[in-house]
């Protein structure tokens, strides 16, 4: 051993290179079915939508929602969202903010597993296109 390593010293940063692309690759490789299950799942069959709840919402739409939702979800879903003000800034993000009234979640960290699961049925059921999908935040 001792006579191998006195060879190694000579090339002793190659050998270190080697080890760190031996490590990237074995990372890469295990990282790979995870990528492709989430090309899948969520590129796929969700149409790159990870989360059914709506981050804003339109007043009308609102309403649409709560038409069925029961009390204890309405109570919920109101809970959840609050009236974004019409000042410049907010209207020129959101064009339909002139028109009418835009709701927002208020809870927008990264808390959407949470809410998703605490959130009324009647909200995580609709698809993206009854709730406005374009006025994402």
């Amino acid at each position: 051993m001792k006579n191998l390593i006195k060879y190694f010293k000579k090339s002793y940063f190659i050998i270190i290179i080697v080890f760190l692309m031996l490590a990237s690759q074995a990372y890469c490789d295990l990282s790979l079915p995870k990528y492709t299950a989430n090309m899948v799942n969520i590129g796929i069959q969700e149409n790159g939508i990870t989360t059914s709840i709506p981050k804003v919402i339109s007043e009308n739409k609102l309403n649409n929602l709560l038409i069925f939702a029961d009390d204890i979800e309405k109570k919920e879903i109101k809970k959840e969202y609050k009236k974004l003000k019409k000042n410049q800034k907010n209207q020129k993000k959101y064009p339909l903010l002139k028109k009418e009234s835009i709701y927002y979640l208020k809870n927008k960290e990264n808390k959407q597993n949470h809410i998703y699961y605490n959130f009324p049925h009647t909200l995580r059921s609709l698809k993206p296109t009854l709730y406005g999908a374009d006025y994402q935040i």
